[in-house]
């Protein structure tokens, strides 16, 4: 946690600084940083008294993950202050404007982060649920803290730069201002002049755009047919401890030896001749099923062979009813078979009275078991298809049987259950956290003065949540190639990374509906301009916070959360400065003109833009 958090003073530093000991910006980084991890410590003294249990989750996963996602906003709240530097300006009125342009999408992005854990705290899995509820208390504590501390520290270091004292030392002032090194940033002035015009240009945008539909058909292709279920045990241990030599001793010498599997009878009468064969049948079914291992107990077939012992005299009887035990004598004998001892009669009673519980007076077997072991599994996969081929198996045995009482039970299965559903599950909440992206976007950024207002920010917040779509696809594909499984863990990830991949679009799509520029095009270059390098900032500072996490030496960490945030972060990346821009270009709406420009050519976009990122710089420079 200390190495993740130098990390990212380091790099915010080095983003943020000018040369100059002016200028520079690694006083206010520590604070930023300092303040994530204050936010931090709150969230979980609040989960605490709230009764949310503390888990590994939220301490050593949790800081990493406020790290990556609040280090975007940090940007784009101290570049608004940096680039807005003038003597002559009251430092509020300075701060106001810069401040009110980054805010709303601040605000629009934090909430979707809020509700996507929020939305994602309906896990079935305790750990993970806590951890989704500490996650949104982290966010919602971390947008508090932005709006009252950290813009008031955004303040302070303005007033420090006017009155020319040292960063770090703020209590030293210099008695003239240093010489300047005037120096262009490389991201902006490379987006600005290369990047920007590039990627906006309508043959580049056609490409991306084409090449976005061809990934996100290979990703959901791949996602469909390639994914893979389960969460093994060695994952989630540390390697090298004792407890993962154990399990790798166990499978080694004992693998071929599987857990205990039943078929479990409730509340039936099993005095009527078809549900003992049926019984019987069943007996066959696990016989002949690959997935079982040893012999199987049927107390039943045991009760038909001491009958045919102990009451020779009904023997004929017996015969006339197939050798099944005739309905009148069934509640007779089965008490007197329970109660015979294992020392004089072979079969005996006593030895099931584990398998079977019977009530005479109401003619009616309670409960019941067919007992047997399966095979060897060490891997869910295998799990996840011996519970799937037992359970159709006896499906087909007791249909028009009337025992529609029975299941197949293993205390297994209890851990693989969630495997049935999970897809199911993983589709429904990444869909609801789509949802309520396109809603919380509509609301924060929406204009409705008019119909046609309306229409507009419908439509862009269409696209916005069609791009992050395409962007969770990818991701689902992603994890295919990597070998990450899909479990509660990923599901979890997978409906944060909705609210994620709003940081990669959003902020682009707003200010390019703000801007009056002549064309689309052009448009969407001024918006790369102007926001491009802050989201490209963001992105690189969740890499540095989370790339700690690939030294853990729990694999579940490692894979769950290093390999899918990285993979948050190329997919966003991609998608977000490569294809959005192109999606904008041939299909986006300015606010001015809707569908298409009309402004003349001789009218300059600059001027109502304002001035570069680069030229407010040097300025301040």
């Amino acid at each position: 946690l200390v190495a993740s958090a130098v990390i990212a003073i380091v790099f915010m530093a080095l983003a943020l600084s000018r040369v100059s000991v002016v200028h520079s910006r690694l006083l206010i980084s520590i604070a930023a940083i300092l303040m994530v991890l204050m936010c931090w410590i709150i969230s979980l003294a609040i989960s605490t008294i709230v009764g949310v249990q503390l888990g590994p989750l939220g301490v050593q996963v949790l800081p990493f993950l406020m790290l990556s996602l609040c280090v975007n906003d940090i940007f784009l709240l101290t570049i608004s202050g940096i680039d807005t530097i003038d003597p002559a300006i009251p430092v509020p009125t300075q701060i106001q404007e810069g401040v009110s342009k980054v805010i709303p999408t601040v605000l629009m992005t934090t909430i979707c982060h809020y509700f996507c854990f929020l939305s994602a705290s309906f896990s079935s899995m305790p750990a993970v649920q806590s951890f989704c509820i500490q996650s949104a208390l982290g966010v919602a504590t971390t947008l508090f803290f932005q709006v009252t501390c950290l813009v008031p520290m955004i303040s302070w270091d303005v007033q420090r730069r006017i009155h020319l004292r040292l960063d770090c030392f703020p209590c030293v002032s210099l008695p003239q201002a240093p010489p300047a090194v005037i120096r262009n940033p490389i991201i902006p002035s490379f987006i600005r002049n290369y990047f920007g015009p590039a990627v906006s240009s309508v043959g580049v945008s056609v490409f991306t755009v084409i090449g976005l539909a061809a990934l996100v058909g290979v990703s959901l292709w791949s996602a469909i047919t390639d994914s893979q279920l389960g969460l093994e045990v060695q994952e989630s241990l540390s390697s090298g401890s004792k407890v993962s030599e154990f399990y790798d001793t166990f499978f080694e010498e004992f693998g071929n030896v599987g857990p205990s599997v039943y078929i479990v009878t409730t509340e039936l009468d099993l005095s009527q001749l078809s549900r003992q064969q049926a019984f019987d049948d069943m007996t066959l079914m696990l016989a002949d099923s690959k997935w079982v291992n040893t012999s199987i107990i049927n107390w039943m077939e045991d009760l038909t062979t001491w009958a045919s012992v102990m009451r020779s005299g009904y023997l004929e009887q017996m015969m006339w009813f197939d050798n099944r035990i005739p309905p009148s004598r069934f509640y007779t004998w089965l008490p007197e078979y329970m109660n015979t001892s294992c020392a004089e009669n072979n079969p005996c009673g006593a030895s099931k009275v584990m398998d079977v519980k019977v009530d005479v007076e109401a003619q009616v077997v309670k409960a019941s078991r067919i007992t047997t072991q399966l095979v060897g599994l060490n891997r869910t996969e295998q799990f996840l298809d011996a519970m799937l081929d037992l359970r159709h198996d006896l499906k087909k045995v007791v249909k028009g049987t009337s025992l529609e009482k029975t299941f197949v039970y293993s205390p297994y299965f209890v851990y693989f259950e969630q495997y049935t559903l999970i897809q199911r599950e993983t589709y429904r909440n990444m869909g609801v956290a789509a949802a309520v992206t396109f809603v919380v976007i509509l609301l924060v950024t929406g204009q409705f003065h008019t119909l046609r207002d309306t229409f507009l920010s419908l439509h862009n917040c269409l696209l916005i949540v069609i791009s992050i779509a395409a962007m969770a696809i990818t991701l689902l594909g992603v994890m295919s190639w990597w070998n990450i499984k899909l479990n509660g863990i990923s599901m979890v990830n997978l409906v944060t990374a909705v609210g994620m991949f709003v940081d990669f679009v959003c902020h682009t799509g707003n200010r390019f509906y703000e801007i009056d520029g002549i064309t689309r095009s052009r448009s969407v270059a001024l918006a790369l301009e102007q926001i491009g390098s802050s989201i490209l900032y963001g992105a690189w500072s969740t890499f540095f916070g989370i790339i700690i996490l690939a030294a853990t030496p729990f694999p579940v960490f490692r894979i769950y959360f290093f390999h899918m945030y990285i993979a948050v972060v190329i997919v966003g990346s991609v998608i977000g400065f490569l294809c959005f821009p192109g999606v904008l270009v041939l299909f986006g709406a300015t606010k001015r003109d809707g569908w298409r420009c009309s402004r003349k050519p001789s009218d300059s976009a600059t001027e109502d833009s304002g001035p570069s990122s680069v030229e407010m710089t040097q300025k301040a420079i």
